[in-house]
Order: C-alpha cells, then structure tokens, then sequence
C-alpha cells in the first residue's frame, strides 16, 4: 500500500482507519490547488498544468501551458477532504461536500494514448495537514512583519501564500506518467529520510519516527517546557551588566533570530530579552507562549533570558539528539517544519539542472521496471524520496 506525504512536512498523510489519538493531527488534510478568475470576473477556474517536453532541463515542475493567466487574477485555494477517504484509493482524496475524487501529486491524463509533452494540462492537487498549513501561515505573517526592514532577503523565499504553492508545486516532476507520493526537499525536511518510503517505517529510523509524528501545534504545557530551561544570572556578574543603559523598545534587530551565539555578552538587560521574547517576533515559531506564565517567572528571581533566547535561536534545535535545550517533541516538529519553510526557495529542487537531476530521474524509471519484470538490473543508491529494489525473483515461471 503506497503512502502518501505531506508536501509541507513529509510526515504521512492518514486518511481512514483508526488513528492513535496523539496522530489524529495526522488524519485533517488540506489540498491545495490554484485558480483564477474566469472571464466574467465572477467564479474561480482551476489552473491547468501542462507536462514539460523531455529535454533533460525542463523535466522539473509543469508550466501554465501556452496561454497563462494573468499572475494578479491568480488565487490559492484550499479545499477540505474527506476524513473518510479510501486509504486504498491513494493518491485519490475525496473532497468534502462534493465527494469528488481528484489525485493528488499529479497531472492525471486520462485520455489514451497519451498526448504529446505540452498539448493537454490538467489541476494540481497537493495535500498538506491541516496543522502544516497552519503553522505556514504564521510563518508568512513573521516573513510580512520582517520585510519592511529587509526585504531583498526574502527573494524567491516563502513570503506568502501564492510563493509558498509556487514553492511547493515546483516540486514535482513536470513529465507525463509522474508518479509521486512525496514532494522531494532539498533538505529531505530534515529528517525521517529512511522512515519515508512506499510505506511510512518509523522503526526504521526511532528517533526521527517518533518526532515527526509528534502534534507541531498542540503542544501541552508549551511555556512551562520552555521555562524549564531558565538558568539564573551567573554569580559575580557587575550590575551593570545586569541593567544596562542601552535598553529601548525597539525588538528590530532580534525579529527572526536565528543562531545567535551562545555566549551572552549582556549588552541589553535580562529585563529587555524577557520583554523581547514575549513580543514574539523575536522567535516567531512560539506564538503561542504564555505571556502571564513568564512574567509570573520573571518576577520570582534573576533569570538569564539571554541566554534563553540565543538557545532557543538555534536552528538545529529541531533534532532529536540536540542538547541545547530540554523541549519536547511536539516543540522540536514544530521548529523542524517552520526551518523547512524558512529554507524553501522557488525551483529549489530543479538546482542543479540537467545531468544529476536527470540521473535522478532515470534512476527511479529503473525502479519501476525492476518492479513490473524478473530482469536483474545491477543498482545503484536509489534517491531518498522511493526504497530500493525488490529483491531478485526467486519463484517458478
């Protein structure tokens, strides 16, 4: 049985059955797709993908086809399924309501023979938690507040909605017959690469398993975890360090903080990173800190915040084996996910072009004829986003 991936996170998509109650986040899919307006400028049409011609430069991401729409009358939709879809039917999902199938990760040609590359399109459908989705857009809204001070930083990254399906779709493969039930990521997200198969295999890989299962959204006692790290002020510190002058309301240059140093240099007072954390721009993937839970802890002794800030600004923290801070699973998901967005850039897999992406290709075309004959094909290393070769036919003919 195939599974089908989250194209934000690359955790498996759970659409029936019974669903462990810590997994149930695992189970509320979202697919987005893309449309414009129709010539009425009243109802929406889908977007139709075409697949690109067999040139070993342009196999990456399907196109508009010969007459796109106009970019500002585009929209990115996001249509409910059902939670009851036929785990059997993957890739198909069942759209809530209407109870229409579509296929996800595909252009479906359902016509034969198959057309030439180019001549006939089709939507794209891309499923994504529900829970992924949420923690995108509040990424989009940290990028939003950042650009007014840097906004040639964010070229080509995920700035908003209709970016972050331009990212995400430019991850297929824009040939007939693609067939896929992952997006690859340049990063392999971070983690999960030997659970992430046909089939979803935790065991494969326990540490990496048991994260990215883990509810990124719902995370009980989300405060109380992240407090629990607080050291006090290192004794035979001067005071002045402890109160510093240069204090000012201005959280500018901490907005996003990534992989700060670790060595506190006590410039802004533990009174000012403390303020600086609760206005959360500072560390947007905690937006929902308790603000009462740290003032509460604040005011009960001489707390380093500072140093609790630059921890928590390193972007590895998401590992299961990192040591930098005490966070539970649930937390780390949530900062593995949000580094996947923060490192997501348009046509990101299809860099470098041509002869490794192409092997690439080949290498999967392989696969599959391994899979549908009783030839022995001598293998390589297989990419991460499909297992490797079955092993040799060994029945009677």
């Amino acid at each position: 049985m195939v599974e089908v991936y989250c194209a934000i996170c690359g955790t498996p998509i759970y659409t029936s059955g019974s669903v462990d109650s810590r997994k149930i986040w695992l189970n509320k899919v979202i697919l987005l797709t893309s449309a414009h307006e129709s010539e009425n400028g009243i109802e929406l049409e889908l977007d139709l993908y075409y697949p690109r011609t067999n040139h070993p430069r342009s196999l990456w991401s399907y196109h508009l086809g010969p007459h796109p729409p106009d970019e500002a009358q585009r929209r990115v939709l996001r249509l409910d399924t059902d939670v009851d879809n036929d785990i059997c039917e993957k890739p198909y999902f069942k759209l809530a309501g209407s109870g229409k199938k579509v296929r996800a990760l595909s252009v479906h040609l359902a016509c034969h023979p198959l057309p030439p590359g180019g001549t006939q399109g089709g939507p794209i459908y891309l499923p994504v938690h529900r829970h992924c989705l949420h923690i995108a857009d509040c990424f989009i809204q940290s990028v939003d507040a950042s650009m007014h001070t840097s906004s040639e930083e964010y070229h080509g990254k995920i700035t908003s909605i209709r970016q972050l399906w331009e990212v995400l779709y430019r991850r297929l493969e824009g040939y007939i017959l693609a067939d896929q039930w992952v997006l690859q990521e340049p990063h392999d997200y971070f983690g999960g690469k030997s659970c992430r198969s046909m089939e979803w295999e935790p065991p494969n890989d326990p540490p990496y398993g048991a994260l990215l299962e883990e509810n990124p959204v719902e995370i009980p006692n989300i405060t109380k975890s992240i407090l629990q790290n607080l050291e006090p002020i290192p004794t035979g510190l001067p005071t002045g360090l402890i109160s510093n002058v240069q204090d000012t309301d201005d959280f500018q240059w901490v907005n996003n903080l990534r992989n700060t140093g670790l060595v506190c240099d006590y410039t802004y007072s533990q009174d000012w990173w403390c303020r600086a954390l609760i206005h959360k721009k500072m560390l947007p993937w905690l937006w929902d800190i308790d603000i009462h839970e740290i003032r509460e802890r604040q005011q009960s002794g001489n707390w380093n915040w500072e140093l609790l800030a630059r921890q928590l600004s390193q972007v590895e923290i998401h590992e299961p084996h990192d040591t930098t801070l005490k966070l539970p699973l649930g937390l780390r998901n949530r900062r593995r996910i949000w580094r996947i967005l923060e490192e997501g850039r348009v046509d990101d897999v299809a860099e470098p072009e041509g002869r490794a992406r192409q092997e690439a290709i080949e290498e999967k075309q392989r696969y599959w004829a391994i899979m549908h004959s009783q030839i022995q094909v001598p293998t390589r290393s297989f990419p991460s986003s499909f297992p490797p070769p079955p092993p040799p036919f060994r029945g009677t003919s």
